[in-house]
């Protein structure tokens, strides 16, 4: 309660008058005059940039005092949560404080603002809680400060009455966030003008810059001399990125003096703002609107106007009170993997619009936002290739600022019906197609067309503006719960074979008709004796064999093994089916799915395996090996390291040699002699042998250990692998979808189902068995993976499945992934492409051996580009614990080459090839080829690893603990090592012992065979690193406060949301994966 008036100050370092804590109050400064004040890094931090009045609460009182050429700012309320330093209690809080008095004072020649508030004011009515209410700052003249006039970050009910404002370089007035109700924010009786006569220099270009959110109300504001095109009296979205906005202003009682009635807006994009003038002093329309012009606008009643359209790419219309727009947002549009980073086109009676997906929204980040006319069916389509065609089956969305009785409708089309939707709070099907005047969130679904409407609604609510809020989901089962399988499991097995061409062997003495369903009882032990069979579901309860006196073929849709007896056998373990034996999968994304429990959708072109699934084919003597020497562009003969038993007829696949995983090619072999394999076509492109280091070869592995040398040299030779089997599971081609274009392949899942006390575990036996054309693209969830196959919730009781020596001929999702299922083995197996990851353990106790993985695609690669929508998938991607995974390699990928959470180490020590369960992997044309995601210990380990042409890192981390890396040879690529640890918090002084170490370890930087690339790869046109970009052996480790935005030489290192996706999606795939 102290007056400061009349006082003089000249030339001040630092706050010329200020208030420190923020506990003072009741202060009253009159007439006083700054003059001149600098900044100073040797005071408080504020100090550097400083206010002639810097003001930390608001009840005091300021009238008629004049600050000018302060470093920053004339005058600033810098209010916190609660008072600083001495003066600390949690009773008071200056960012809620009822406000003092602030009149007739002038900010002029600052170089930022005249007038600041920063960062919240919010006034409530008892200081820390209560109503809101006002804070007006009245008569403020305010003119050629260096930004604008006055900014005002995030408040609620703060008017600006009476400012006059002029000659600042950008704005005069700008909001950034206003809160609180309609009739609160707001500025009145103001004059704007943009360069007086006095003004000499550049004019003010812009009179009000509205908020990026919320509510404003602008009433009885002039403005003068915007007389020019490059000027306009109103912008919108302040501090906006771009395609943020789409909140509605209000205006009334505006005056345009001279030429500014011509340039009144200028906007950036089609959905940006929604100004309302509620009077017709706007726009000349009382009720209507000023908006950017946009294709759901009704023609007859949108106008567009030119003195709105001074950004001539957007320009403005004006619209009728005939109209009411709204803003739409929504966002976690589900399955993520697939949606993140698609575009939705939105249409209705009037056009179309695109709108695209950011990272950075106002309300739903990740998402989408437009605005809209009420009052129509508006139909969303995601951009979707078909190759990822997939529904939608969540998210979450907004509908802001609808007015009493207004509605929309939501169309949207589906590949598949529904167990039933859920649209906010409303489960069932309101029957008939829905009308305007139906109630919130009242849905129907089509069923012969598949579209589903809904209805989002403000009737009924008391307040005369709503935001609608509200989630969806399509769920799998009906309202009612998903139908039991109904599964007899009696003592045992039949006596006697049944035969399936026996009409007597079944009920009804009668042969199955050809797409009839089929179920083989729980008692039955039947041969499938005939050449070809087709059915639409087969339900095997019993047991079902493929005689081994033929080829067989069978046919179906879906396949359901469930029951303790239950049994699909093609061959034992003991004695391999020798004959050709096919199961066709066929069907489309449009296929009804088949659901047995919400966590278990088996959708279609599926085996269900809930009982035991037996596959053997006849075993190759060699799965995979290596080009002995270089096989070029136009060759049609491979010379390999091993003698080989494959045949004339059968494909095989050969990796690629260069920077582009996909210069992999499959060919189909004409002769066999030993170790020299003759090919039908010739090759494409380059498969180059490379020795980094000559020496004499050891070790016996057909994994990376097969190439270290004796002097520490390393020699890397593209793999060649054999795809072809006589046991077969295919994906067939449909009428209605291409697969090669469609991408919706077959599946096997090995699932877990309970019904009362029972519960049924599946397990899979499956050796030398080729899946050709599976997998389901866009289905990435592990909610409902889509993997050719699906370990899932199994536990323990999967214990002892295992994948040998089969192959993935052309997979469109992932190949093998175990989701909370534990101790598979999966060893001695090629696969040749996936999109997303390859194999992906999210279990414990596994076994991986000896795999080939070639050409792993990204979601991304595909998708547009923006640097937040990352994707990192990886041939191995390895989370959970206990897992054995040696001699794998992952032979081109776009991403990532390993996922691995390393090995415990004790002090500097560390496993070595005799005790390590991660060792002798490689992975070479890829982008990075090993990620260390680290333990929660003291020190994480890796080593025996070979990265090889990888375009941005040979191994990378960022992780908590300390690092040992021993024994890894890096060759050829942009960096070899970036090795970093973070924590503890240096602010929380703390204390941490850290090291990074490597021993033992080979860094080479090229060679004469090394492929030259003058611009970036294919598949990584956004976000790889430039091709000129330096070469480094290894980047020194950095130890810092949190994860890093890696070294800044591609695109997304500056994003440190890539780097935490790259980390935090790998955990664990999913609350429902963990153990």
């Amino acid at each position: 309660e102290m007056l400061f008036e009349g006082v003089v100050a000249y030339d001040i370092m630092g706050h010329t008058f200020f208030i420190e804590d923020g506990i003072e109050t009741g202060n009253r400064y009159i007439r006083n005059l700054g003059l001149v004040t600098r900044g100073s890094s040797s005071l408080l931090n504020t100090d550097q940039l400083p206010a002639t009045f810097w003001i930390t609460n608001p009840n005091n009182t300021f009238i008629g005092n004049a600050a000018a050429g302060s470093r920053a700012y004339g005058f600033w309320y810098d209010l916190d949560a609660h008072p600083v330093g001495p003066s600390f209690t949690r009773s008071v809080c200056p960012n809620k404080t009822p406000f003092g008095e602030f009149r007739d004072n002038v900010a002029h020649t600052n170089a930022e603002f005249g007038l600041r508030i920063w960062e919240t004011y919010t006034p409530k009515e008892f200081g820390c809680w209560g109503n809101d209410v006002a804070a007006n700052f009245y008569n403020l003249v305010a003119y050629s400060n260096g930004i604008h006039g006055v900014e005002l970050s995030v408040v609620g009910h703060v008017r600006l009455v009476g400012f006059k404002v002029a000659d600042n370089r950008d704005n005069g007035i700008e909001i950034l966030e206003a809160h609180g109700s309609w009739g609160g924010p707001m500025i009145k009786d103001a004059l704007i003008i943009s360069h007086s006569m006095a003004n000499q220099g550049r004019p003010q270009t812009g009179g009000i810059k509205t908020p990026n959110k919320r509510r404003l109300t602008v009433s009885n504001v002039t403005f003068a001399r915007f007389d020019d095109p490059s000027l306009s009296c109103l912008r919108a979205c302040s501090h906006c990125k771009v395609r943020q906005g789409g909140f509605q202003y209000w205006f009334e009682k505006i005056k345009y003096l001279g030429n500014s009635s011509l340039h009144r807006t200028a906007f950036k994009w089609e959905h940006e703002v929604l100004f309302k003038d509620l009077d017709g002093t706007l726009a000349g329309v009382p009720g209507g609107w000023v908006t950017p012009s946009n294709g759901l606008l009704p023609p007859d009643i949108c106008q567009q106007r030119p003195e709105y359209s001074l950004n001539a790419a957007v320009p403005g219309s004006v619209c009728t009170e005939d109209v009411q727009l709204l803003r739409l947002a929504w966002n976690k549009a589900q399955p993520l993997a697939t949606f993140a980073g698609r575009d939705v086109f939105v249409s209705n009676e009037h056009g179309s619009t695109l709108i695209p997906w950011r990272h950075y929204r106002l309300t739903h980040m990740d998402g989408y936002m437009l605005t809209l006319p009420s009052g129509r069916v508006h139909n969303l389509t995601y951009d979707l290739p078909l190759a990822l065609h997939v529904d939608n089956t969540a998210f979450s969305a907004g509908l802001y600022n609808v007015p009493k009785n207004e509605s929309v409708i939501i169309a949207t089309f589906y590949d598949t019906a529904p167990g039933h939707f859920r649209v906010g709070s409303t489960r069932q099907d309101i029957g008939r197609q829905l009308t305007f005047s139906d109630s919130h969130t009242s849905w129907h679904f089509d069923n012969r067309s598949l579209e589903l409407q809904y209805i989002l609604s403000a009737r009924g609510q008391t307040n005369e503006l709503s935001d609608l809020l509200y989630s969806f989901s399509k769920e799998p089962c009906p309202v009612s719960g998903c139908p039991p399988l109904v599964i007899d499991d009696p003592d045992g097995y039949e006596n006697t074979w049944r035969r399936w061409s026996v009409a007597s062997d079944w009920p009804d003495n009668r042969v199955p008709l050809p797409g009839s369903n089929v179920t083989i009882q729980s008692r039955w032990k039947m041969y499938l004796d005939l050449p070809e069979v087709d059915v639409e579901k087969l339900e095997i309860q019993g047991k079902l064999k493929f005689e081994d006196t033929r080829n067989v073929v069978l046919n179906a849709t879906w396949i359901l093994i469930a029951g303790d007896l239950a049994r699909l056998e093609v061959g034992v373990e003991a004695s391999p089916f020798a004959h050709r034996a096919t199961i066709n999968l066929k069907g489309n994304r449009r296929t009804p799915d088949l659901v047995v429990s919400r966590s278990m959708i088996l959708g279609s072109k599926v085996i269900g395996v809930f009982g035991q699934l037996h596959l053997f084919g006849t075993p190759h003597n060699v799965m995979w090996t290596h080009l002995s020497q270089s096989a070029m562009a136009g060759d049609t003969r491979l010379r390999l390291v091993s003698n080989v038993d494959w045949q004339a007829g059968q494909e095989i696949v050969i990796a690629s040699s260069s920077y582009i995983p996909a210069e992999a090619e499959i060919r189909v072999i004409v002769l066999v002699s030993g170790k020299e394999v003759t090919l039908q076509e010739p090759l494409q492109y380059d498969h180059v042998v490379d020795d980094f280091l000559t020496g004499t070869e050891t070790g016996t592995g057909n994994g990376a250990s097969r190439w270290w040398h004796s002097d520490g040299g390393l020699h890397v030779a593209p793999q060649v692998g054999i795809l072809s089997h006589n046991v077969k599971v295919v994906g067939t081609e449909d009428i209605y979808d291409s697969i090669a274009v469609h991408e919706f392949g077959c599946r096997v899942l090995v699932g877990y189902y309970r019904r009362g006390r029972s519960e049924y575990t599946g397990r899979a036996f499956v050796d030398s068995v080729q899946f050709h054309h599976c997998g389901q693209g866009g289905f990435f969830s592990t909610r409902d993976p889509r993997y050719v196959v699906a370990f899932k919730n199994g536990a323990n009781g999967a214990a002892g499945s295992y994948i040998r020596r089969s192959s993935v001929h052309t997979g469109f999702n992932t190949a093998f992934g175990t989701l909370a299922s534990n101790e598979v083995e999966l060893s001695d197996n090629v696969v040749y492409r996936s999109v997303d990851s390859m194999f992906r353990l999210s279990s414990i106790n596994c076994v991986v051996e000896r795999n080939l993985g070639v050409l792993t695609r990204s979601i991304q690669v595909a998708r547009p580009a923006d640097n937040h929508a990352v994707d990192f998938p990886a041939t191995y991607e390895i989370s959970g614990s206990g897992h054995v995974i040696k001699d794998n390699v992952a032979a081109g990928f776009e991403r990532v080459g390993f996922y691995y959470p390393g090995e415990s180490c004790v002090a500097e020590g560390a496993p070595d090839s005799t005790t390590a369960k991660f060792w002798g992997n490689s992975a070479h044309c890829g982008m990075m080829g090993l990620v260390v995601m680290g333990l929660r210990e003291s020190c994480t380990a890796v080593g025996g690893f070979v990265a090889s042409r990888q375009w941005e890192y040979g191994i990378f981390s960022s992780i908590a603990s300390s690092l040992v890396v021993r024994q890894v040879a890096v060759a050829v690529g942009h960096t070899g090592l970036c090795l970093n640890a973070f924590g503890p918090d240096p602010v929380k002084h703390l204390v941490g012992y850290k090291w990074v170490k490597v021993e033992d370890s080979l860094i080479v930087g090229s060679t004469e065979k090394e492929p030259c690339f003058s611009s970036k790869p294919q598949h990584c046109p956004s976000i790889c690193a430039a091709a000129s970009s330096p070469k480094l052996g290894i980047m020194m480790a950095s130890f810092a406060k949190k994860r890093s935005k890696m070294d800044g030489t591609g695109p997304w290192h500056k994003v440190e949301r890539a780097l935490n996706t790259l980390y935090n999606k790998k955990s664990l795939l999913s609350a429902e994966s963990r153990q």
